[in-house]
């Protein structure tokens, strides 16, 4: 009934109705911070491979597609977007087996698909192609919601222990720090949906990519280093994905020092700064936002401390190859 095809540059056009119509529903039904690239961009990164996106037709016409990319080796999906009501599952299930076949065997460790939004319609069925699954919470922090300062001036400024300092991000922490972000995350469920965590290459490459904006917009001033008698024991990480908008894309402290609220002196310092630079006029910004693991209540709690409020859920999917 359906087939699937890789988009090339020979067939980009296919895409275009469809690609438009998730565009459309990017913000409203996907959950999408910024409006994603539209068509003409999408269709040069096809024609450029930079991208890999495949199409599902039924009677020759493009009724779905999937977009993923390949992070080390990770096959990542970002989208998959179904024209119309009807048929949907069956679709998806289409393009999702049409991936496996096309990455099986050569090498990828596993298939990371964060399902935000509408794509949670896809749960159960893609569960039985031999995903699992790992909750992730958004929380955010609103610079306008007065409940949330209130929150965070009622907390009291944590003492900072012997030994400890507090400062700015420092390009001669990096090397150090890739050991760190590895130590901190090798255990927690991240590294089940991106296996960066499990080795320092990996660590490395999620350093670069902070430092070098390709998460956001890096914030070296914002960025917080924890040193214990001047060696790196934690951080806490601040970019933009818009203007208006800062989040935070790894947080973490060595584990001999977890559960010490040094994870929590660390993200207030940072809250700290950017409150008053938003009050003082110096970021637009309308909120901090980062997202954690549904299971992590010690880390959730943290958050609800400093004023930060659950604002949506939603599963990562992940699939061993």
């Amino acid at each position: 009934m359906y087939t699937v095809k890789k988009i090339t540059k020979e067939n980009v056009t296919d895409l275009e109705f469809a690609y438009n119509d998730f565009f459309m529903r990017s913000y409203n039904d996907y959950g999408f911070e910024i409006l994603p690239l539209e068509f003409p961009d999408i269709a040069n990164f096809v024609e450029s491979s930079i991208i890999n996106i495949m199409g599902v037709y039924e009677s020759n016409i493009l009724k779905g597609f999937l977009i993923y990319n390949i992070i080390v080796d990770v096959v990542e999906v970002s989208i998959m977007h179904c024209v119309g009501p009807d048929n949907i599952v069956e679709r998806k299930s289409a393009l999702i087996t049409a991936l496996k076949e096309e990455v099986a065997g050569k090498e990828y460790k596993l298939i990371s698909y964060a399902m935000i939004g509408i794509q949670k319609d896809f749960v159960v069925k893609i569960a039985a192609f031999g995903f699992d699954f790992v909750g992730q919470a958004i929380v955010n922090f609103k610079f306008s919601n007065e409940k949330s300062i209130q929150i965070f001036d009622k907390i009291k400024k944590l003492p900072v222990p012997e030994g400890i300092e507090i400062v700015n991000w420092d390009i001669k922490y990096a090397q150090e720090l890739i050991t760190l972000i590895h130590e901190s995350f090798e255990n927690m469920q991240d590294y089940k949906f991106d296996p960066r965590f499990l080795d320092l290459s990996g660590c490395e490459d999620i350093l670069a990519k902070i430092v070098e904006n390709v998460y956001g917009i890096f914030l070296p001033e914002k960025t917080k280093i924890l040193l214990e008698n001047s060696v790196p024991k934690g951080f806490c990480f601040v970019n933009l994905t818009t203007e208006n908008i800062a989040n935070i894309p790894i947080i973490g402290i060595s584990p001999e020092l977890k559960y010490k609220k040094l994870g929590q002196l660390l993200l207030s310092k940072a809250l700290r700064d950017l409150i008053k630079d938003v009050m003082s006029g110096l970021l637009p910004l309308i909120e901090l936002n980062a997202t954690v693991d549904t299971d992590n209540l010690p880390a959730i709690n943290m958050y609800r401390k400093l004023g930060f409020k659950e604002s949506s859920n939603y599963l990562h999917a992940y699939c061993e190859l």
